[in-house]
């Protein structure tokens, strides 16, 4: 049995506006006057099945069920059938509408930092009464909502998205360095470390006289300063956060899904190579190590020894999706080094090269 259980807030997750989701499977054993199979099924309550799921519709809270049931705001009119945002290249908001249910007068705004309206009933009528209606969307990150109003009355409309992979990461990702989302990771909770930054991250209005008044300790002259010390301290470190990622990546996992959610989301091993190899870009006077921390990257993947157990993705599975993207992956990043070549020594480029040998093989 699967249960999911969602705790949410109007929108679309962006923003202010937080979404949380728990997936629970049960898993029980069918054995021989065993009485758990016959418990849980018992739990499944009686329900109605629609024989044609896609031409069901919504018609909202009846007023003859319980009042837990009943909306607490005003659904939007019949009319407005649904919404979908188009992520990419060409960004649009796409409206469903049926004409003989809408209200005589209606708008439709799109709600996020400010509220810009989108649409209502004039222009509607401009462009022929449409039963769709593609809105062109300027800015990158896509609208939290849309606001219906009519009547004197006001309403959410539900907005769906066509391709969840074309959505841009959220503005606050962009601030993350390679050092911040290794650290999460390589966490033995990477939910838990993601908020813990994301608090951190997150500016203050409060002036703290103690910090302004701060010496930034690498700027303190009275400070001793080892540079080789500091090397091998950010080396040693960065040894035990990577070494820690490969054991999390080795963790038993439950889908293919899953696998392509460690290694491309958001916060994965893409989006960290990605940001490491822009830090080769950028060094100035450290460009040799900041290759060297690129090959050592890129070695823990190699040495990634999946674990499996019962219930969860075969090693074959996990093999099968992770080697071509790690293959992949070191043809982007080589790709990459080529174009900063001139400026890396000659013993870095040859470890280098033999590092993505392995790779490939």
């Amino acid at each position: 049995m699967i249960g999911s259980s969602n705790f949410t807030c109007a929108g679309m997750g962006i923003g202010g506006h937080r979404n949380a989701e728990a997936n629970l499977l049960t898993l029980v054993e069918r054995v021989a006057f065993g009485r758990d199979v016959g418990q849980l099924a018992a739990v499944w309550p009686d329900v109605v099945v629609i024989a044609d799921p896609d031409a069901a519709e919504w018609l909202g809270a009846q007023p003859e069920r319980d009042e837990e049931e009943q909306a607490a705001a005003s659904p939007v009119p019949r009319g407005f059938l649904g919404a979908t945002y188009r992520a990419g290249d060409v960004r649009q908001v796409l409206l469903y509408l049926a004409p003989d249910r809408l209200p005589e007068a209606w708008d439709v705004y799109a709600c996020g930092r400010q509220q810009d309206h989108l649409i209502g009933h004039v222009s509607w009528e401009e462009f022929g009464r449409p039963e769709t209606v593609e809105l062109s969307w300027s800015p990158v990150q896509p609208p939290e909502r849309l606001l219906v109003r009519w009547g004197g009355n006001e309403a959410f409309l539900p907005l769906n998205v066509e391709d969840s992979h074309k959505l841009p990461a959220p503005e606050s990702l962009s601030e993350m360095s390679a050092d911040d989302m290794l650290w999460i990771l390589a966490a033995s909770d990477p939910s838990a470390a993601f908020r813990v930054w994301a608090r951190q991250s997150k500016p203050s209005d409060i002036f703290d006289d103690d910090l302004d008044s701060a010496t930034p300790p690498d700027l303190d002259p009275l400070r001793r300063y080892d540079l080789e010390a500091t090397f091998l301290h950010r080396i040693r470190r960065r040894a035990r956060i990577l070494a820690r990622l490969r054991a999390n990546l080795e963790r038993p996992v439950w889908s293919r899904q899953a696998v392509e959610w460690h290694l491309r989301g958001l916060i994965g091993i893409e989006p960290l190579a990605e940001r490491m190899a822009g830090n080769l870009a950028a060094a100035d006077g450290a460009a040799d190590e900041a290759l060297l921390s690129l090959a050592d990257f890129l070695i823990v993947l190699r040495e990634v020894d999946y674990q499996p157990r019962d219930g969860a993705l075969s090693k074959p599975d996990f093999e099968a999706i992770f080697r071509p993207f790690l293959g992949e992956l070191a043809n982007r990043l080589d790709s990459d080094v080529t174009c900063i070549r001139d400026r890396l020594g000659a013993g870095a480029l040859q470890f280098w090269d033999r590092v993505l040998e392995r790779c490939r093989n």
